[in-house]
């Protein structure tokens, strides 16, 4: 509808009632939709910031009980049984393997590690897994697995560790040419004193 059609601001006005007649509960309903939408949006950004900071709250304390050497039961169970808390779960779990490697309990850090793999979808996230799970496995001596997991990480960012767990693999197996050849493309990505000590002791034997 175009008021301009009309000559008179009479004619305008009482064109406009007979429209708002005609087409009110349509503009009614329009302004109910746009209110309830501006409610709605308000409502759940505060709800997923209250989530968000139940999430971060529930890691914290998770988080200050392993600094004071303990591994809290209940703190992880609130940061893992809450669905919508992913990274907080993959921070969480990779925290408390590696509590559990330096408490010497190795099978727990592998399950662990193994069961948050399986959960986690980040492919970036999931090669960090199995690199920390590669490297529990390598030091409970399970080296055939530890390597196998290697061989599953694409990450390029990885790629010198990898290498240079490979070389510790291939050394434990009495692979030392396999070794010399990984330790040496793992220096060349990460110029590190304790690789090119590693590749010397094989140059010579020591």
């Amino acid at each position: 509808m175009s008021l301009n059609q009309f000559e008179t601001d009479d004619q305008r006005a009482e064109a406009l009632v007979d429209w708002l007649k005609a087409n009110g509960a349509w503009i009614f309903f329009a302004i109910i939709v746009v209110i309830g939408s501006i409610i709605g949006w308000d409502y759940y950004k505060s709800h997923k910031s209250d989530r968000l900071s139940t999430q971060a709250t529930n890691y914290y304390v998770f988080e200050q009980a392993l600094e004071s050497g303990k591994l809290d039961d209940k703190a992880i169970a609130a940061v893992m049984n809450d669905a919508k808390a992913e990274g907080f779960k993959d921070l969480a779990m990779l925290q408390k393997a590696a509590f559990q490697a330096n408490d010497n309990d190795l099978k727990g850090a592998i399950a662990d590690l193994q069961s948050q793999l399986a959960a986690t979808k980040d492919p970036v996230m999931k090669d960090l897994f199995r690199y920390r799970l590669a490297v529990a496995l390598y030091e409970n001596s399970d080296y055939t697995a530890s390597m196998a997991e290697l061989n599953q990480i694409t990450t390029k960012s990885f790629t010198g560790l990898v290498k240079s767990l490979q070389g510790d693999v291939y050394v434990k197996e009495g692979r030392i040419d396999n070794a010399k050849t990984v330790y040496a493309e793992a220096f060349d990505i990460l110029q590190s004193p304790v690789i090119q000590r590693k590749i010397n002791q094989l140059s010579t034997g020591a």
